[in-house]
């Protein structure tokens, strides 16, 4: 956190950041009612990484809240947006080098030949019959 002269600082804790959200989301985006599928009354550690892009997005572009409910100032909407940041670098990192799921596939019998090939050092004799394929045969039957 970047303290000021003033010994205030730039960022909020998660419970002074809940307390404004309690304040200023949580009538809206709760279990019961969750306005633009958005509910903010649960763990923070359950918000995923495309809600914390669209918290940053709503605070960054003074779209919530709604014209009838009383906006949170210059200087706490500031910190909101700082902290859920944080939320959200803290999320990526912790993900980073994660490709996500890997889809399997069966390798051709070209691909599975130079796999052994370069397993094993030995070539599969017969052209694309696989050595693997021959003894499977031989013990299966």
């Amino acid at each position: 956190m970047a303290a000021r002269a003033d010994g205030s600082t730039d960022t909020l804790r998660d419970d002074q950041a809940q307390l404004h959200l309690r304040q200023l989301c949580i009538r809206c985006h709760n279990a019961k009612k969750s306005a633009g599928e958005m509910q903010l009354d649960i763990p923070l550690g359950k918000i995923s990484k495309e809600s914390w892009q669209k918290i940053v997005q709503v605070l960054h572009h003074v779209d919530m809240p709604p014209k009838d409910a009383a906006p949170p100032s210059k200087e706490v909407r500031g910190q909101l947006e700082a902290w859920a940041k944080g939320h959200l670098n803290r999320h990526i990192l912790k993900r980073a080098g994660d490709p996500g799921e890997v889809t399997w596939r069966r390798l051709t019998a070209i691909e599975l030949d130079n796999m052994i090939r370069d397993l094993t050092g030995t070539a599969a004799e017969g052209g694309r019959k696989s050595v693997v394929w021959e003894k499977s045969v031989e013990v299966g039957g």
